[in-house]
């Protein structure tokens, strides 16, 4: 059944080893991060299934990684003696594999390599030493209402499985230069405004152009998150938003 939503920052500067001195500056949302691992472990969630703009994709396809085990790399900002692995959730991916790409446009890759918005983001998730399975799903560039479409299916199979399952979108909001942070600090509120309301026919018709203009990674993810919550009863709890 489908037990946790949320939505956190993709950025590898949320993890200490690789911001070291500046982690301080980035508290707020490493809090409440660890407030959302917290929520995992109090849930007994059984495996944690992530939405990312950053592994390998196709344009018309979604992209689900298959594989026994993962391997995160942060080769571009530090390196590990060892890398963390976590395993991987087969059957759950096979579910959504299965039931749904006589709907949908879904490929499949088996890379043991985790890509680093999830890499960043299991390991803040991870807590007292219960490392969950994943499954992670790299969203394709179709219109975000097929995506959306493609969250509710989703979630119909999420919630047919006797599995405690968490989905987390993963990806940052306005990717600003500073002289445009004032406008794109306007842009994000209208957008968590609308996520707040429900209005999710507001949130869906936002302009590509707009959402490339400001570089808003999380807006697909998003659209499939909100489909996964299509007819559910929820509510929005903005933990926090920062830079």
């Amino acid at each position: 059944m489908l037990s946790y939503v949320a939505h956190i920052p993709h950025s590898p500067l949320l993890l200490k080893e690789i911001s070291k001195n500046k982690h301080k500056d980035y508290k707020k949302s490493v809090d409440s991060i660890t407030r959302m691992s917290e929520d995992l472990y109090s849930k007994n969630i059984d495996t944690i299934v992530t939405i990312t703009s950053h592994g390998t994709g196709f344009d018309d396809s979604c992209t689900i990684n298959f594989s026994p085990q993962y391997e995160c790399n942060f080769g571009a900002f530090i390196n590990y003696d060892s890398y963390p692995q976590f395993l991987g959730d087969s059957l759950i991916a096979s579910e959504i594999r299965r039931k749904l790409c006589t709907l949908y446009q879904i490929s499949s890759i088996t890379s043991p390599t985790l890509d680093t918005a999830s890499s960043a983001a299991l390991l803040q998730l991870q807590t007292k030493n219960k490392k969950l399975p994943i499954v992670p799903i790299t969203h394709s560039l179709e219109p975000v209402k097929k995506l959306y479409s493609l969250g509710s299916s989703v979630r119909d199979i999420l919630e047919n499985t006797s599995k405690r399952i968490a989905v987390i979108g993963l990806g940052n909001l306005s990717h600003n230069e500073y002289a445009n942070e004032k406008e794109g600090k306007r842009f994000d509120t209208n957008l968590i405004d609308q996520l707040h309301a429900k209005d999710t026919n507001a949130f869906l018709s936002n302009k590509d152009d707009q959402i490339n203009s400001f570089s808003v990674c999380a807006f697909r993810p998003l659209a499939i998150v909100l489909g996964i919550l299509n007819k559910m009863n929820y509510e929005t709890d903005l933990l926090n938003y920062e830079q």
